[in-house]
């Protein structure tokens, strides 16, 4: 009699269990691709590839029109942790404008939303920088 490995495909040599059924490791072979395939996709979901990674978005916008909270939001929706809110108005500027400083945490791509807050109305500048312990 041969030697039943677990998963082969003709279980050639295996004794057969009750009701003439083939070994329980033998029905598991479909299961397989999904389990190679699968694995790595759901790790990566669980596990991230990398650190969130904290910075300082500093804009210049002009006030008046709400601006402020739908531009926090598009850097929420990207992904990102708002930490800090620091917001200065710019004194002697002839447009109503304000400076803010926003100390963001993350793992997505800061060139994206930078060019994403950049294209809104009112937005007259946008700074991406990597935070400094320095405060």
């Amino acid at each position: 009699m041969g030697v039943c490995a677990e998963g082969h495909p003709d279980a050639g040599g295996c004794e057969r269990g009750p009701q003439g059924r083939l070994p329980v490791g033998i029905s598991s072979l479909g299961d397989q691709p999904l389990v190679v395939r699968g694995y790595p996709l759901l790790t990566a979901r669980l596990v991230p590839d990398r650190a969130p990674s904290v910075f300082e978005l500093r804009m210049t916008y002009r006030t008046g029109t709400a601006l402020l909270p739908r531009l926090m939001e598009m850097c929420t929706r990207r992904g990102f942790r708002i930490l800090q809110v620091k917001v200065d108005r710019l004194p002697g500027s002839t447009d109503p404008a304000a400076r803010v400083l926003l100390e963001l945490e993350g793992t997505s791509d800061t060139g994206r939303l930078t060019s994403e807050l950049f294209e809104n109305e009112g937005v007259l500048d946008v700074e991406m920088t990597a935070a400094t312990d320095d405060e």
